[in-house]
């Protein structure tokens, strides 16, 4: 259901506030002792490499639950195709942290054995 047309401003300016926060972009890894290279990447929740095992033409399907989404659909959460190099990526390392933190789960392949770990995932 549409928000009636007094709460619109409302409803935009909070949607525009998310919208700010998601493309904040600051190294979550910076510390007195390892600084940053300085250029922050869109850093996946999920590598890459997996999305590709998954992705149909490099796009996967996602939920479509952004304010604007929302209210274009009367309130109904949709799917919506999106690339995968847009796909759940977060504006919160640098390169050089993202690579350091992250490059032993995305350039590595995953096996998954349930007696292995806790969480049933083991780099090979």
């Amino acid at each position: 259901m549409k928000p009636e047309p007094h709460h619109l401003a409302e409803f935009w300016a909070g949607a525009e506030t998310q919208q700010k926060i998601f493309k904040t972009k600051l190294c979550m890894a910076e510390s007195p002792t390892d600084a940053c290279d300085a250029r922050i990447v869109q850093a996946h929740t999920i590598p890459r490499s997996q999305l590709r095992q998954i992705a149909i033409d490099s796009h996967v399907y996602s939920m479509a639950v952004a304010p604007a989404d929302l209210f274009h659909n009367d309130g109904v959460i949709t799917a919506k195709k999106i690339g995968i190099n847009k796909f759940s990526v977060l504006n919160c390392f640098c390169a050089k942290h993202d690579n350091d933190l992250f490059s032993p789960i995305e350039d590595e392949p995953l096996a998954f054995n349930p007696t292995s770990s806790p969480c049933c995932i083991t780099v090979l």
